[in-house]
């Protein structure tokens, strides 16, 4: 969802679905919520992983808004 705000716009991402890895050569859809691996209680996880992860998520999504178009099938990885 993207909603225009007085300092640019806002966007909301629901049903993102991660590729979990399950040995070598091996990965599923796993089409949980960000919930199941970030927050705990509500919360924001404070793990360096956690803030790691929500990091390259935080990139990868403002690169697909930003002015300069992303490489056509851009995906972020564990790797």
């Amino acid at each position: 969802t993207i909603t225009i705000a007085p300092e640019g716009y806002i966007v909301r991402v629901t049903d993102f679905m991660f590729l979990e890895k399950y040995g070598p050569m091996q990965m599923r859809t796993v089409p949980n919520s960000l919930d199941k691996y970030y927050l705990e209680y509500g919360k924001i996880r404070n793990s360096e992983k956690t803030q790691a992860e929500l990091g390259y998520v935080d990139s990868f999504l403002t690169g697909l808004f930003s002015p300069y178009a992303p490489a056509p099938n851009t995906a972020i990885t564990s790797n």
